[in-house]
């Protein structure tokens, strides 16, 4: 299994690009207690109209919720997950 992928280049911007492969990571549902859904108001104001035109729309996402405790340093991973608000994979630890 390779993590790393190359694209044929079709642009010049893709002639270095190597990306990560999302072949491994874990494809069951994230966990509803550590979950929740951020609500978009795209180009809308207070008053939930819309104000700026061509925003909006979008496939509706759920915001992990992670803790930052450095004391709990010990624990198993479970599972590795693909964050849709981070640029970075995360990782489920059971303590």
């Amino acid at each position: 299994m390779n993590i790393l992928k190359t694209k044929r280049p079709i642009t010049p911007s893709q002639r270095q690009l190597i990306s990560i492969s999302r072949v491994g990571l874990f494809k069951g549902p994230c966990l509803k207690k550590q979950s929740l859904y951020i609500k978009n108001n795209a180009g809308r104001n207070n008053q939930g109209r819309i104000t700026i035109f061509t925003k909006g729309g979008g496939h509706k996402k759920r915001y992990r919720i992670l803790t930052s405790d450095r004391t709990l340093l010990s624990g198993i991973v479970e599972s590795i997950e693909y964050d849709p608000y981070r640029s970075a994979n995360i990782a489920r630890i059971f303590f």
